[in-house]
């Protein structure tokens, strides 16, 4: 197997910066040794490493191993995250984000993508937008809510007031899912006074006698 070998870009800063070829063989040696998935930053972090900070070539090194403003993710690191249920510009704004803020923190990388990965699984799969007109609770939604003695119909029911309120009130979720469950209930309860002797509501579609202003209400309480 064909050893890693950092990139002509990487050896003429390095040659620039007076760094001998002897030097580049000698540390390229180590850094195949200590390094499971090498990369040019990661190898120029490493020369920055073994200078002391006030080093002249430390800085120029140091700016040369940050993370390019252009960077993006390896195309395998995308569908991964995809896979994963990330939206494609989520994954987007989260590498802007990304990006800046190592460039703000003058932090050096050694491995861009581990660490992107990371930064996008703690934050959410989708960003957080408005309520659209067509939106609708998913299947889990909806059996979570049988679950709960409350057909299918009658919470079906619901969404035209449910987008409604929303778009009014002009909130921003990235998941509305969690959102209608909840909601769903409160009005339940507060339709039909539901509660573990009501099992009849999930025998067809309640009566409705409420109207959008008392939805409104069960919203806020």
């Amino acid at each position: 197997m064909k050893q890693w070998e950092p990139s002509q870009k990487t050896r003429l800063t390095l040659k620039q910066l007076g760094f001998s070829q002897a030097n580049v063989r000698n540390r390229l040696q180590r850094y195949r040794d200590v390094d499971d998935h090498p990369d040019d930053q990661g190898f120029l972090c490493l020369f920055a490493g073994s200078l002391v900070p006030d080093n002249s070539y430390y800085q120029l090194l140091h700016q040369a191993a940050q993370l390019p403003l252009l960077w993006q993710p390896e195309r395998d690191l995308c569908k991964y995250l995809h896979r994963a249920g990330f939206a494609a510009d989520a994954i987007s704004h989260y590498r802007d984000l990304f990006v800046i803020g190592v460039r703000e923190e003058g932090r050096v990388v050694a491995n861009p993508d581990t660490e992107f990965r990371r930064y996008c699984q703690s934050r959410p799969k989708r960003l957080a937008s408005p309520i659209h007109d067509e939106w609708q609770p998913n299947r889990d939604t909806l059996q979570r809510l049988v679950q709960h003695n409350i057909s299918i119909a009658f919470s079906l029911s619901l969404v035209p007031e449910f987008i409604l309120y929303w778009k009014d009130v002009g909130r921003v979720e990235s998941n509305w899912q969690p959102v209608f469950l909840k909601r769903a209930l409160t009005y339940a309860i507060a339709q039909k006074g539901y509660s573990e002797e009501c099992a009849h509501i999930d025998n067809g579609l309640p009566e409705r006698t409420g109207s959008s202003e008392s939805f409104a209400e069960s919203q806020v309480a």
